[in-house]
């Protein structure tokens, strides 16, 4: 009952969120961007996916012969497989990515958007600061968060003019989610098929 109740609340933050790309917005989050963050909000624009999800993708779900990826029902939020197309600006990052640095191919098992060797990176939280807060001008200043256990290694943070900052802009990366999407409907694809992209379990999501 606790999951359940949990997973209903996530599903209503997830959709009481409109945050929309702003005109110009994305040239300038791409231009602030890493290499690595660049092919990731790519992905999430084209694909409708959540961090996680593609962070998880390996190289064996991947079909550029097909022109389709899939999406893990063990690693998505509604845990059931989906088989997402792979668009023409899509396939570019996957071409770019497809190969080691000693330009030979990853194995199925290799994540497509692991380090440079094909392993996994669990988030990219930092990264992502970064590149919204020099998108919208500013220049992010870090600091170390002491250990608060025997267990804890410690951690960076952004100090509390950055955190303030960046909390203003508003903008998360699963906000890129919403814009896919969004894109999508504009475009006039079918509701139904939007919802098959997100994952959603209702049309009502979806269309909010």
């Amino acid at each position: 009952m606790v999951d359940d109740d949990s997973d209903v609340i996530r599903r209503k933050k997830e959709a009481q969120r409109q945050r929309r790309l702003e005109p110009g917005e994305e040239d300038k989050l791409l231009r602030s961007a890493e290499p690595h963050l660049q092919a990731l909000i790519v992905a999430a624009l084209e694909t409708c996916g959540r961090q996680g999800e593609l962070l998880t993708l390996q190289w064996g779900d991947v079909s550029l012969a097909r022109g389709e990826i899939i999406l893990r029902a063990e690693h998505t939020k509604d845990r059931e497989n989906r088989i997402i197309p792979v668009s023409s600006r899509f396939r570019k990052v996957l071409e770019m990515r497809r190969d080691n640095p000693a330009g030979v191919p990853f194995p199925s098992s290799a994540y497509v958007f692991g380090d440079a060797i094909g392993q996994r990176v669990g988030n990219v939280r930092r990264a992502w600061q970064t590149a919204v807060l020099r998108a919208h001008g500013h220049t992010p200043a870090w600091i170390w968060k002491k250990k608060t256990g025997p267990n804890d290694k410690g951690s960076t943070r952004l100090s509390p003019e950055s955190e303030a900052a960046y909390r203003a802009i508003n903008l998360h990366f699963h906000d890129l989610r919403h814009e896919g999407g969004s894109r999508l409907l504009e475009a006039g694809w079918p509701v139904h098929y939007v919802q098959h992209i997100l994952g959603h379990a209702s049309l009502q999501q979806t269309s909010t």
